[in-house]
């Protein structure tokens, strides 16, 4: 089985920087004010991993890059 390890998010929403996600194994939470994208970068990483087109082509983002590791490597 592979687990997801990292995320990493160009242009999401506009935005000039990065968003860089460095999962961990058992529990992850995004903290932020109401309004501030939070849902709207779960349903990203959920349509790409999905491979939902149509909601890709929606979103607002430049590049997803998600990164695998594989159960027992590092």
């Amino acid at each position: 089985m592979h687990k997801l390890k990292s995320i990493d998010i160009k242009g999401f929403r506009g935005q000039r920087s990065p968003i860089h996600l460095r999962l961990k194994e058992d529990a992850n939470f995004l903290i932020g004010r109401n309004g501030t994208g939070k849902t709207t970068l779960i349903n990203l990483i959920h349509a790409a991993l999905a491979v939902d087109i149509p909601a890709l082509r929606e979103a607002r983002f430049d590049l997803i890059e998600m990164t695998f590791k594989k159960d027992g490597s590092r």
